[in-house]
């Protein structure tokens, strides 16, 4: 998808109708100061985007506010900015934003309004494509590293630069940079090798997993061993982990069959008993109070 043609009216330096064209490979503007290179420039950020990167990196955008209706544009007129793209088989399509009284923008595609542009991407989540003269002067003045971090952003590098403190993060600092999921399974991990360690017999296991990945093909040839220990002989390699489900469920059904009753106190108990009541109650009333 590529750029043909961009007609502007009403917009920023553009009072009279203007159309730009594209060539195929490289266009190049040029023209002293005042000369509205940089009304091009915003002018297709703010269709693209619905805003222009001044405003969004003003400390007061108040101070921009109702710039970027052109002053001697007619009141009743339309502000907008149209652009041509050209897409596969040379189709055309055409993206206009007309500038509202709120400088909002009204999107149409092909003259039918739409709420956003039928892009196979989120514009919110890319680098826009777009390098604009306050945006270089800012990176000029700011400090260098963040200078560098900002023409990154602007040339597309942030997820590189991701990528990288990532694996340097993961080269120095390992634990700190894991993913949730990965933290995840390590803690489970963990809980095994403790579990394994304290339960009698599963020695084997633990000792196992105690190698880390090397000792994973004798953790889990260990971990076959005592499940088949705990089936009925000849079950099935499939059936092996529903049948110790179904083992622990009637395990643990056993232990609420019935009823539990208490015997009575004896003397002593009762006497014991009443001690302790009368002294917390005391202790509760007097001295915690």
């Amino acid at each position: 998808m590529r750029i043909s043609s961009m007609t502007a009216q009403g917009f920023r330096g553009f009072n009279d109708r203007i159309v730009v064209e594209f060539d195929d490979r490289l266009t190049l503007i040029y023209g002293p100061n005042s000369y509205r290179k940089t009304s091009i420039s915003e002018a297709l950020e703010w269709l693209l985007y619905g805003t222009t990167s001044k405003v969004e990196a003003a400390d007061w955008k108040e101070e921009y506010r109702g710039s970027l209706r052109n002053r001697h544009f007619p009141s009743g007129a339309t502000a907008f900015v149209e652009a041509i793209f050209v897409v596969e088989d040379a189709q055309e399509i055409a993206f206009r934003g007309n500038l509202s009284e709120d400088e909002g923008i009204q999107r149409l595609v092909d003259g039918c309004e739409t709420e956003s542009w039928p892009l196979d991407c989120d514009l919110s989540k890319v680098p826009r494509p777009l390098i604009l003269q306050h945006a270089l002067k800012t990176l000029l003045l700011a400090k260098p590293i963040d200078r560098y971090q900002g023409f990154a952003g602007l040339l597309g590098l942030g997820e590189l630069q991701t990528f990288r403190k990532n694996v340097v993060s993961l080269c120095t600092k390992a634990d700190t940079c894991a993913p949730p999921a990965v933290e995840r399974v390590r803690k489970q991990v963990a809980a095994l090798k403790a579990r394994c360690a304290s339960v009698p017999g599963l020695d084997s296991i633990a000792a196992a997993l105690r190698k880390g990945t090397e000792g994973l093909t004798d953790a889990y040839k260990a971990i076959e061993t005592e499940c088949a220990k705990r089936v009925p002989v000849g079950t099935e390699p499939g059936s092996v982990v529903p049948r110790l489900l179904r083992s622990r469920e009637e395990a643990v059904a056993k232990v609420f069959e019935g009823s539990v009753a208490l015997g009575d106190y004896s003397p002593a108990e009762t006497d014991a008993n009443s001690t302790d009541e009368a002294f917390f109650s005391s202790f509760t009333e007097e001295s915690f109070v």
